[in-house]
């Protein structure tokens, strides 16, 4: 793709803040041109979608499976509460989970991004989807965190 000679043209109506980002981004990545900046963001965008999406489908796997551990070691030690281990670990298990969170939720709403752009009939659509996919992520992991939290709580 990138050795093939530029034969086809097409015109290409962008608002002012669309030219604007990517002339910053071409400046501050030494790019000389707005159309060989256009092309670079086109193939990157390209490539990104599918390694994205491989790599955020695995990212949420891993979360889903840590979680799940999570949840079980949490229902086996419930009733240990006076155990100074099962406190302990339960404290290491929440900053694993704490640390897991932004992972997570960028995971969830990489996932989604190619569908909304694919799907939406606008930019601003996708972008609106990609908000309210973060948003749930954000509150469906926030509410686990807080079941974790008041699990640790109880046991100290």
């Amino acid at each position: 793709m990138a050795d093939e000679l530029k034969t086809i043209k097409f015109q290409m109506m962008l608002s002012p803040s669309e030219a604007e980002a990517i002339d910053d981004w071409a400046f501050a990545n030494r790019i000389k041109s707005r159309a060989e900046a256009i092309r670079r963001l086109v193939r990157f965008a390209l490539l990104l979608e599918v390694q994205s999406h491989d790599f955020a489908t695995g990212i949420q796997k891993y979360s889903i499976e840590l979680l799940e551990f999570i949840q079980h070691w949490l229902r086996e030690n419930a009733h240990r509460e006076d155990d100074p281990k099962v406190v302990d670990d339960g404290k290491r298990l929440m900053a694993l989970i704490k640390n897991l969170e932004p992972t997570a939720t960028a995971a969830a709403i990489i996932a989604e991004q190619g569908d909304a752009l694919r799907m939406a009939e606008t930019v601003e659509d996708a972008e609106d989807t990609l908000a309210k996919a973060k948003q749930m992520a954000e509150t469906q992991l926030a509410e686990f965190i807080g079941s974790v939290d008041s699990f640790v709580e109880r046991r100290k």
